[in-house]
């Protein structure tokens, strides 16, 4: 499992950056990604849509799972609207995250 923390604008200043974020969360080979969004104003630029896209699929690809945590209202609209999350995919918060990955509700007999 893997929490990214995102702080701060997502804007053209801050595309290099993330990009080479994408790039270690994809060759980290983990399963779960949660992106936790802390500080993070509602405005987006366009290029993190596509970011965040290439990034889902990466993780959907090894058969794992992605969760969007901590989004404000408006982002939060934006990305179901987008289409960048499926609602399944988007929690309140880091615990909802962690508790909605499928191998967070099977118990040991």
């Amino acid at each position: 499992m893997l929490v990214v923390n995102i702080v701060g604008a997502l804007s053209k200043n801050n595309i290099v950056i993330f990009k080479q974020c994408q790039e270690l969360i994809a060759r980290s080979g983990s399963k779960c990604v949660i992106l936790n969004f802390r500080d993070v104003p509602p405005s987006i630029d366009s290029e993190f849509f596509t970011i965040f896209d290439e990034l889902k699929t990466a993780v959907q690809r090894r058969a794992g799972f992605i969760r969007f945590s901590g989004l404000c209202p408006d982002l939060r609209q934006v990305f179901l609207a987008r289409k960048v999350a499926e609602s399944s995919e988007v929690t309140n918060n880091l615990t909802e995250a962690l508790q909605s990955f499928p191998m967070s509700h099977t118990h040991a007999a």
